[in-house]
Parts: structure tokens; C-alpha cells; sequence
């Protein structure tokens, strides 16, 4: 004689394997995009000019991680090939340092909000609150700790005094938020 499970058995097994499916497809889904994607050759740090490296660093908003255009990751690629970055910050990120990193051979990090690609490589990593990202990487044989991040939106030009005739936040003189010229000091 088979014996049945009590329906409220029944409901929680069913639960447990609901939840299992979405925990299967949520983990798909984030590597998904890395799986796909060829393997670039990896990148070649520059090399050392009389001893001293210089080190470009691009900060790239790229808006909802470049899915709001087509190609987005091949066109954000481009933009950081196209500028020499070494470093490359990039607020509003989702999933794209993976792609990214991937499509020019360099390391990358994901943060919170601000993620990172290096063509040099990142020994450590770290948040630094909610929007900013730190790394530190070596460049040529020496560490060094770069930061980037996500700046805030309501302090953009927009609301500075020397802004495009915005609302102007804090204590600044009349007519320093209009497009009236400022004397200066």
C-alpha cells in the first residue's frame, strides 16, 4: 500500500524545486554572456619608458551596461580601444566588464555599480560604499590602487553655479545658476 504525502508536504516540495529551477536560470543567465563569447588574446601592458609607466584612465558612464544599444559591449570595447585606456571605470555597469573584458583579453571586476576592466592585472579588489569601486593593480612590477566611480546625479553641471541656468543647490550668489556671466575675484 503506497502511502501519499500530506498536501501541505506536497506544496513545500514543490516550492523547494520552484525555487531551485529559478536559482538554475538566474545562474545561466549571469554567465551566459561569458560562456558565449570568444576569448580575446589577452592584452600586452605597456611597457616601461625610462623606468616611468604612464597609466591612462577612462571613466565611461555606459548606461544600463551598453544594453540600450545594439552591440553595446562591442561598441563600449571599441570606445576603450579607441582611447588607450589602461583603466577603465564604468558606472551604471550590469553585466558588461565580463563582455567587455573578455572582448579586449583584459581582467575585469564587477562592483555593486561601477565595475572594472584593466589591461594590466588587478590583484585585489574592494567596494568603497555603494557607487565606487577600487582596484589595485600591477603595473609593470608596482601596485597601484586606482579608484572610480559612480558620481551623484544631482550634482551635475546642471546645478553647479557656473551651470546651464539649472536649479542651483546650496548658498550661492543671485544669478549664479543663470547664464549670466560670473565677476571674477
Amino acid at each position: 500500500m503506497a502511502r501519499t504525502l500530506p498536501w501541505g508536504v506536497r506544496w513545500l516540495l514543490v516550492a523547494v524545486v520552484a525555487v531551485l529551477v529559478v536559482l538554475v536560470g538566474l545562474a545561466s543567465w549571469l554567465v551566459y554572456d561569458e560562456l558565449r563569447l570568444p576569448a580575446a588574446e589577452p592584452a600586452n601592458p605597456k611597457p616601461a619608458v625610462d623606468g616611468v609607466s604612464g597609466l591612462n584612465v577612462l571613466t565611461f558612464n555606459v548606461w544600463h551596461g551598453g544594453s540600450q544599444i545594439p552591440d553595446g559591449a562591442q561598441a563600449i570595447a571599441d570606445i576603450i580601444r579607441e582611447t588607450d585606456a589602461d583603466v577603465t571605470f564604468m558606472p551604471e555597469v550590469g553585466r558588461a566588464p565580463a563582455k567587455v573584458g573578455r572582448l579586449l583579453g583584459y581582467d575585469h571586476y564587477f562592483g555593486t555599480d561601477t565595475g572594472i576592466v584593466s589591461r594590466y592585472p588587478v590583484i585585489s579588489t574592494a567596494e568603497v560604499g555603494t557607487w565606487w569601486s577600487k582596484a589595485v593593480i600591477d603595473v609593470n612590477g608596482t601596485e597601484v590602487a586606482v579608484y572610480g566611480g559612480h558620481l551623484e546625479y544631482r550634482w551635475y553641471t546642471t546645478y553647479l553655479p557656473r551651470g546651464y541656468g539649472g536649479k542651483v543647490k546650496g548658498d550661492w550668489p543671485d544669478g549664479s545658476g543663470s547664464w549670466d556671466r560670473l565677476g571674477a575675484p
